[in-house]
């Protein structure tokens, strides 16, 4: 596996200009910011910002070729597109929460709700049990996680606990759900798959070995790893023995996953003495193109997000500053 340390690189577009520093030789980053580009570095397209203190870049999806930021705190949580406030909630809300390519996430707007592209109500839940969390689309219907379960339309799949992350997908045997659990471990419609503390915070499927079917890679951010499972049924899955292991730098690697055809894009929060990471790992699962933020630059919560358009951009958030930046992997 090939390791390359690298920073953002400064590409046509930029929003934000490069802060200088100074240069280390042989380290792949262009501290000095002289316009150089190292072989096999992200390259940085451009940059948005937003009100750190509204959680600006807490999710990321693309809805087409256009990026949708989610800013779910204070008073107007909702979702962003193009620098202007598209969809905006109740105070509270947590408007925007979570992304999907069509979906957005409302859990705490009266009994929880499931949000189009253009803020219409999708699904609405009842009571108080804030359904709408983690919002995918299945062939079933929407999908979303409330306290007690998942609602599948309008059907409860009770959980033993509440879920913190929810996919859905056709490993080769029919589609199936699977979530990770608060104390760690996954949950799946057959059934619990006991695992560490945060083993689950993020789940991608991806075909990683490029079969037709899908595959695996959990996010366990709590040990900087991600366990990858190559596998036909989750009911095979032993989060004891994956097929493999990644191992970024350390931080919080695996706080966010993302598919971009068979490569997998893992972003690690505080890595590198407290600068945020993302990586792309492209098949066969040995590690193609890297981006380091360069440090002291309060870019630590770098990657507590991701987002791959249909072109192959990366979009990666540090809502601790209230940006995102838009990458691209060649």
């Amino acid at each position: 596996m090939r390791w390359l340390a690298l920073g953002l690189v400064l590409g046509a577009g930029c929003g934000k200009p490069c802060e200088p520093s100074p240069e280390i030789p042989g380290d792949g980053i262009d501290q000095d910011c002289d316009g150089g580009d190292p072989s096999g570095a992200f390259r940085l397209i451009r940059t948005e910002s937003g009100p750190p203190d509204r959680g600006f870049a807490h999710a990321l999806a693309w809805w087409g070729d256009d990026l949708a930021v989610g800013a779910p705190l204070g008073p107007s949580p909702g979702v962003w597109v193009d620098g202007e406030q598209r969809i905006s909630g109740p105070a509270d809300s947590f408007t925007g929460s979570a992304l999907g390519p069509e979906l957005v996430a409302s859990p705490r707007d009266g009994g929880g709700k499931v949000l189009g592209q253009t803020g219409e109500v999708l699904w609405a839940g009842t009571g108080d049990e804030s359904a709408g969390s983690h919002p995918v689309a299945t062939a079933r219907g929407i999908a979303s996680v409330r306290v007690d379960g998942v609602m599948l339309d309008e059907t409860l799949l009770e959980t033993p606990e509440r879920l913190v992350s929810l996919a859905a997908g056709d490993f080769g045997s029919g589609e199936q759900l699977v979530g990770g659990l608060r104390g760690g471990g996954l949950w799946t419609e057959a059934g619990t798959i006991p695992g560490e503390l945060e083993v689950g915070r993020a789940l991608a499927l991806c075909d990683m070995d490029e079969d037709g079917d899908l595959d695996l890679a959990v996010g366990a951010p709590g040990q900087s790893r991600v366990l990858l499972f190559l596998v036909d049924n989750l009911a095979d899955v032993d989060l004891s023995q994956p097929t493999a292991v990644l191992t970024p730098p350390q931080g919080r690697a695996g706080q966010a996953l993302a598919c971009a055809g068979a490569a997998l894009v893992v972003g690690a929060p505080q890595a590198y003495d407290g600068a945020g990471w993302v990586g792309w790992y492209a098949a066969p699962l040995s590690l193609d193109l890297a981006v380091a933020s360069q440090k002291g630059q309060r870019r630590e919560s770098l990657g507590f997000s991701l987002a791959v358009s249909p072109a192959g951009l990366v979009a990666a958030g540090a809502p601790g500053e209230g940006g995102v930046y838009v990458l691209s992997p060649r």
